[in-house]
């Protein structure tokens, strides 16, 4: 891929034109498969993540085709409460958060629904806007 005068640069932190000279569109639509119906989008009301920079918020997009795997990001109801955190899977399979968040062990539940994987996370950061 040919550099532009834009190019990336570590020093400056710039981003880099993805296209030869031209920026062109994005359509987050395909980019986050949101034109699937196994797919949602909810509104980040918790700091437990912030450490993935993840914060409260940011809207979480969410894909319930995906099985969950060791260390996903996923959104889960556990006993009627929602929940955005990182699965662990092993002998007892729980739920994590930041250090200060207390861990949620999955054999203790009455009811567990998974509702997906997180597969993006959205931020809005102009003020004017």
């Amino acid at each position: 891929m040919a550099k532009t005068k834009y190019e990336s640069s570590e020093e400056t932190g710039a981003l880099e034109v993805l296209s030869q000279g031209k920026i062109s569109g994005q359509d987050l639509n395909s980019f986050f498969n949101m034109h699937s119906p196994s797919t949602f989008v909810f509104k980040v009301k918790s700091a437990a993540l912030k450490a993935d920079g993840i914060s409260v918020g940011d809207i979480a997009v969410c894909d319930r085709s995906i099985l969950v795997k060791d260390g996903d990001i996923i959104v889960i109801s556990v006993d009627g409460r929602f929940y955005l955190r990182r699965f662990v899977d092993g002998i007892e399979p729980y739920l994590e958060g930041d250090e200060n968040i207390k861990r949620i062990y999955l054999s203790k539940a009455k009811e567990i629904d998974v509702f997906g994987v997180v597969t993006g996370i959205f931020r809005k950061i102009a003020k004017n806007s």
